[in-house]
């Protein structure tokens, strides 16, 4: 596993390019993110499992709180 690079708002725009079609993880380190500021939570890891078609483009918010976190399909 190898951590994706990030643009200053958090986006990370060039994971991959043409993948393949499958079952995909992304696996955010929410807990050491959140203790930089400061902060605890009861989640040391959050993973974002999806399945890809392998031609569309895939915007997958994570939205993250202390203790709560949602995920969608973005446009």
């Amino acid at each position: 596993m190898r951590p994706a690079p990030l643009t200053a708002d958090g986006r990370c725009r060039n994971l991959t390019a043409n993948a393949e079609f499958g079952i995909y993880r992304l696996t955010f380190g929410s807990g050491a993110y959140l203790a930089r500021s400061g902060r605890a939570s009861i989640y040391p890891e959050i993973s974002i499992a999806f399945n890809c078609d392998g031609e569309a483009h895939y915007h997958l918010p994570l939205l993250l709180s202390d203790n709560s976190y949602t995920t969608y399909r973005g446009s």
